[in-house]
């Protein structure tokens, strides 16, 4: 099969191809997995594919994305580059996430108030640690997908981010 055409004209390599109709197959099947390619290979590209390819299914999320600090502008960048969807980063100080929580999480009704079934974003990029740091804030999402990079970093049964 060919791959799908994305945003800017962008299409998978047959490889990129199959690792998400496996992906997909997975998430259809209930079962979590585990992208272990090379690095290199595209991983982040078969991910976000994947989590576009839900998206047009008609799940629109909140889709959650744990990421090293170092690779968010990538991701970021690359969500923009193939996809349609509302991406946005968490992360920065205290009064930067304060003003995404304010701004970016929620659509708001007449009154002002956040309505807490409608989130504004599909997708949320942050960090290992601030998951951690801001787990009450995040916990009430009904995230419909979790994918997470360098997720060797979970091998440890006591880490805080399986906590949650």
């Amino acid at each position: 099969k060919e791959s799908p055409m994305y945003k800017g004209g962008n299409t998978l390599r047959p490889y990129q191809l199959e690792g998400l109709n496996w992906l997909l197959f997975s998430w259809h099947n209930n079962r979590n997995c585990i992208l272990a390619d090379e690095m290199g290979l595209g991983k982040t590209i078969q991910s976000l594919t994947f989590v576009n390819a839900v998206w047009e299914y008609g799940i629109r999320g909140p889709f959650l994305i744990i990421a090293p600090l170092s690779t968010i502008p990538n991701w970021q960048r690359e969500f923009e580059g193939w996809t349609e969807m509302n991406v946005i980063v968490y992360h920065g100080s205290q009064q930067s996430k304060s003003m995404i929580q304010e701004y970016e999480f929620y659509y708001k009704n007449e009154k002002g108030e956040p309505i807490k079934d409608i989130t504004k974003f599909n997708v949320l990029i942050t960090t290992f640690e601030i998951i951690v740091t801001d787990f009450q804030e995040l916990k009430s999402f009904n995230w419909r997908l979790c994918v997470i990079d360098e997720a060797h970093r979970l091998k440890n049964r006591n880490c805080k981010l399986l906590e949650g």
